[in-house]
């Protein structure tokens, strides 16, 4: 695996719940996400796994024929010396591009509260009232086939703000699939793995989004 202490810091601004800087590695751009802490109590692991998950993830998608982000596994050191493994993805807006995220894109219609409780049926109301999206049933045909490869490696956390649209010279179009750190359960470990592979896993796959209610 490679050492992304090489590479040249660049500055960034992403948020989130891991801790992630930009790198210059290699001549190619790239987010490098840091493993956080297990805040579980009751889990024997002392870092979450999300770096694989992430790469794993994101590598099942591609092979399903999804444009998906790239990434690679590898080494970083931090200032306390302490040496972690660490995901690196690609930059896919290094072409210019600007990434939206879905969330603020629907912004124009609903407010930060209801868009936190918003299920599919949202979604496909918020495509199709969207002024800005154009072959809006590629569009929806593309969430749902990303949401049904999210059922099947147990991805729970593809809220509106871990995916989104692309612009270049004013066109948009579907992202790479990105942000897959919460599939197969990263809170997993080599004891436990075959019994959370039916109790969690299989028999309780959920969304963070949901069908509506009536």
């Amino acid at each position: 695996m490679k050492n992304f202490n090489e590479g040249k810091l660049l500055p960034s601004n992403y948020s989130g719940a891991e801790a992630k800087f930009r790198i210059l590695f290699d001549d190619e751009i790239y987010m490098v996400k840091i493993p956080k802490r297990n805040e579980t109590r009751k889990a024997e692991i002392s870092y979450v796994n999300s770096q694989f998950s992430e790469h794993i993830g994101s590598n099942i998608f591609r092979l399903c024929g999804f444009e998906a982000q790239e990434t690679e596994l590898g080494f970083y050191t931090d200032f306390k010396g302490v040496t972690k493994v660490v995901v690196a993805c690609k930059d896919f807006t290094q072409d210019g591009s600007v990434l939206y995220e879905f969330l603020n894109l629907s912004k124009f219609r609903m407010n930060s509260h209801e868009l936190r409780d918003c299920n599919i049926e949202d979604v496909y109301d918020l495509i199709k009232e969207n002024p800005l999206l154009n072959d809006k049933e590629v569009l929806v045909e593309k969430f749902w086939d990303m949401f049904v490869v999210d059922a099947l490696i147990g991805n729970r956390d593809r809220h509106l703000g871990n995916w989104g649209l692309l612009e270049k010279d004013g066109n948009l179009r579907f992202a790479p699939i990105y942000d897959c750190g919460s599939t197969l359960n990263p809170l997993i470990n080599e004891n436990n793995v075959e019994d959370y592979r039916y109790q969690k896993i299989v028999y309780r796959i959920q969304s963070f989004l949901s069908s509506r209610k009536d």
